[in-house]
Formats: structure tokens, sequence, C-alpha cells
């Protein structure tokens, strides 16, 4: 995990995020903001997923989205 800026009101990591999600407390997280890969027909480099592959694929991160965060918390999802 590289951290990439701190300040008084949070941090910036890069890093694996479900690596980060799971080592990550129960209601910790005030904001989620995400871009996921798109379940696109057209294979591309970096080994994108298809069909029910993805869904449950992207159904696994948001359930950890769920867990951890705040209930006041806001998940982004671009």
């Amino acid at each position: 995990m590289e951290l990439i800026k701190q300040t008084i009101h949070g941090k910036i990591l890069h890093c694996d995020s479900i690596q980060f999600l799971n080592q990550t407390e129960d209601d910790s997280v005030d904001l989620i903001v995400t871009s996921p890969p798109f379940d696109m027909i057209t294979q591309k480099s970096y080994g994108n997923l298809h069909d029910d592959e993805y869904s449950k694929w992207l159904l696994g991160f948001g359930e950890e989205f769920f867990r951890v965060l705040k209930p006041s918390g806001s998940l982004v999802l671009d």
C-alpha cells in the first residue's frame, strides 16, 4: 500500500482495493470513490471479466463497500 497524500481530513492510498477493504474495520470509511472497469465484450489487456463473472466480482466489492462505510458515508461509483 502506498500513501499518496495525507491531510487532517484523510488520506489517499494507492493499493489493491479488495485487499485494503478486507483489512478495513466495519463502519470506518467516510467516502469511497471508484471507477471499476465495465463488463465489455471486447477483451482488454487488463483482463476484464464478462457477464456472470463480472457481476459476481462487482458484487464482492459492493458487500465490502457496505461493510466498511460509516452510516453517514458515501459511495461515488463512476
